[in-house]
This record gives C-alpha cells, structure tokens and sequence, in this order.
C-alpha cells in the first residue's frame, strides 16, 4: 500500500482523506507500519514546502508567499485531525518539516513583513474576529520559524515605524499581536 502508485502517496496528492483514515486505523495497531505512513505524510510535506520554496516568483512577494504558507498549514493540520486523528507522532512530523524549511533566515523577515502589511493595509474593512483569525494564522508559523530573534528584531523596527507615523490600522490589533507573541514566546 505504501509504494503502489495507488498508494499512500496518492492519497496525499489526491487528498484522499477518507481513505488515508481508514489505512491509518487499519495500520494504527501496528508500529512499523504506521511509521511507513509517517514516512510518506513527511515526504508529501516535504515535497509541498519545496515546491512552495522553490516558486521564486511566490517567495519574494511575502504578502503571496506567507499566505500560501498559511494554507499549506492549515491543509497539513486537517491532514492530521481528519485523517490521523491528531496523533502526536503525525504532528511531530508536520512540525518537523515546517521547523526545518523556516531555519532560513529570511522567512522570519518575510514573517515580520507580512504582520507590518496587515497592520497597514490587511486589516482594512475586516471584523474583529477576522483579525484575530489572520492574527493566529500569522502565529501558527511564528511557532514553526527557527530565529525568533531575527522576527523579532525585524517586527520592532517595522512597528516602531507604524507607531512614529501613526500608519497603523488598528492599535488593538496591535495589542493582540503583541499579547499572541507574548504567549508563544
């Protein structure tokens, strides 16, 4: 099941989720044959992060590059809930791939320039809970970066600049993003 080219790893790609559910209660029972699914959950991450990597185009442009990354997370965490119903070592391996492709130091930047773009211009027109929700997308990645200090020092610098020319949206936005920072760190 694992190597057929109707497989695992089709059901990644197809986003067969029903059926990965089912090999996975059916394989849950038994060790190494959950960790053969493990194996191709993190490769399918792996091969979905390069390919975001690796479209320069998307990558230079953090207000289309960091969104993309958002929903390339939030597709692998309802891979986890739906279909390996949260399991601790799938998680692992989400975070894992996440953790190592965000060890370069400029996503940290792209990060940092993506909350002083939403705290310009994102949050024009959006409800409170609209910006919370974006707010929390912004911190599902801050958890995953490797140089918290790089995001850090690039999102002081931009926020001071909102502050010194008063640009920014909203200060309770503002205050909420600092408060979710301040919890995860």
């Amino acid at each position: 099941i694992a190597e057929m080219d109707t497989g695992i790893k089709y059901m990644f790609q197809t986003k067969r989720k029903e059926e990965l559910a089912e090999v996975f209660q059916l394989f849950n029972y038994y060790p190494s044959c959950l960790e053969l699914i493990q194996k191709r959950f993190r490769a399918y991450i792996k091969d979905r992060l390069t390919a975001l990597y690796n479209d320069k185009e998307l990558s230079k442009d953090p207000r289309k590059f960091v969104p993309a990354l958002i929903s390339l997370k939030k597709e692998m965490d309802e891979f986890v809930v739906l279909c390996f119903d949260n399991h601790p070592d799938f998680q692992d391996q989400e975070n894992k791939e996440f953790y190592q492709l965000m060890s370069k130091d400029i996503y940290p930047k792209q990060l940092a320039n993506y909350a002083d773009f939403c705290m310009r211009n994102g949050f024009k027109g959006k409800s409170e809970e609209e910006i919370e929700n974006t707010l929390n997308d912004i911190i599902s990645i801050f958890k995953n970066i490797n140089s918290k200090l790089v995001f850090q020092n690039e999102s002081e610098k931009k926020m001071s600049d909102r502050l010194i020319k008063q640009s920014s949206l909203s200060t309770n936005a503002e205050k909420m993003f600092i408060s979710k920072l301040k919890q995860e760190s």
